[in-house]
């Protein structure tokens, strides 16, 4: 995992990038005049108006050296961006407008203003590439636009981007897919075009990856990127979470390395959105119950030997009881009852409770994700000898599970 974007001035990475990249705005414009094209309707007039006020503007049309030129016409750049971000739902979309191909943007969604840019633009937050491969994704990403606009020839170049970031708020993970469209992207070629033979077209298709072969075929330095880049950030949190449990549940040493384990626990709180939840596991063997917690120190790499003894007849009466006489994930959606749940009389077993899992703010946690979290705690220790799951702190969220041969 890297940062992203600290501290990088616009333009300051071209350099590092060969092609030629300028911000335009003209692009975004050249859509609203398309727009023009039925002008009597309500967007045809609106786009009329736009284009008005573009005309008064004419800098906007060429390239922008000078980001001082888009705070100058704030209030135009907002309007022109609409094409893009939907004032109806810009509060709740995380997206940006980028000079192509860098990192740093002149235009963003307040939620991605709030989240993941700083005040100068840059972005923060880590992703999932190391520097090499973020470069390698980036070039091979220009090179296809290169092909699609100037010949032609269609190359996918699809790499799930994560970007992870702390939530203000809660100090808690959060996951976000990102999406680059480079709609807004124009290629001008500069002098003779390169001659690409069919031969070449599918050399390239078989490695849009490698940098060496592009280079040779399709310099950088004829082609010119002139444009704007738009940036949009999917929240992909509760996916991302399950995936990475699945991955740390087939690891036999999860439950039993104390930093291993309080990874579990700040997955669990981040699926749930609780960043005081604490995770327990209890093993049963006979009328021994063997808690393992994260205040259980784990030295020796055993669960017997790592974790706290005590007999099932302390629990009597307890929701924990209800977990072990059940013998299926039991989940308690208020702790501020202290009453255990009553057992399931015959045929009762499909009126299982169900999890709304408590919401961090300004966001909904699915009941589907909790349920999927209990799945996945219940498979996983069953690979680990048949644990009993709980969140053992009174006030927060519990999830139980059955123990063997329960």
């Amino acid at each position: 995992m890297k940062s992203i974007g600290q501290g990088l001035p616009l333009g300051s990475d071209l350099e590092s990038f060969p092609f030629r990249c300028e911000l335009s705005l003209a692009p975004l414009v050249a859509f609203w005049a398309r727009t023009l094209a039925d002008d009597r309707s309500a967007k045809g007039r609106l786009a009329r108006i736009v284009s008005e006020e573009v005309g008064r503007a004419p800098e906007l049309l060429q390239t922008i050296e000078d980001i001082a030129i888009i705070e100058r016409h704030r209030e135009l750049v907002d309007l022109l961006m609409t094409a893009v971000f939907p004032p109806a739902s810009s509060e709740q979309e995380y997206g940006a407008a980028l000079l192509p191909f860098h990192l740093r943007g002149f235009y963003a969604t307040p939620s991605m203003r709030r989240l993941l840019m700083a005040e100068d633009g840059t972005f923060q937050g880590k992703v999932n590439v190391d520097d090499h491969m973020l470069g390698v994704i980036r070039l091979a990403n220009a090179y296809a636009l290169v092909l699609r606009r100037v010949y032609g020839v269609e190359i996918a170049v699809d790499y799930p981007f994560i970007i992870t970031v702390a939530d203000p708020e809660t100090g808690l993970e959060r996951h976000f897919r990102l999406l680059i469209d480079s709609q807004f992207v124009d290629v001008e070629p500069v002098g003779p075009l390169p001659p690409l033979t069919e031969a070449l077209k599918q050399r390239l298709h078989a490695d849009i990856l490698d940098a060496a072969t592009l280079r040779e075929v399709l310099p950088p330095e004829r082609f010119v990127l002139r444009g704007v880049t738009i940036f949009k950030a999917v929240e992909v949190t509760d996916e991302a979470v399950l995936s990475a449990l699945k991955r740390d549940l087939i690891d036999r040493e999860s439950i039993v390395s104390d930093a291993k384990f309080l990874g579990l626990q700040a997955k669990l709180r981040t699926l749930f959105r609780r960043p005081e939840l604490r995770f327990g596991l209890a093993a049963l063997d006979g009328d021994r119950v063997l808690l393992l917690n994260s205040g259980v120190r784990h030295q020796h790499a055993c669960i017997f030997a790592d974790s706290a003894h005590h007999k099932t007849s302390e629990f009597a009466g307890s929701i924990y009881e209800q977990a072990v006489l059940r013998g299926e994930p039991l989940i308690i959606e208020d702790l501020s009852d202290r009453r255990a749940p009553a057992l399931p009389g015959p045929g009762d077993r499909h009126d299982r409770p169900r999890l709304s899992p408590p919401s961090g703010p300004g966001r909904d946690a699915p009941a589907e994700a909790a349920r999927g979290a209990a799945a996945l705690l219940h498979g996983g220790a069953a690979e680990h000898g048949g644990a009993e799951r709980s969140h053992p702190d009174p006030d927060q969220g519990e999830v139980h599970g059955d123990p063997p041969g329960g």
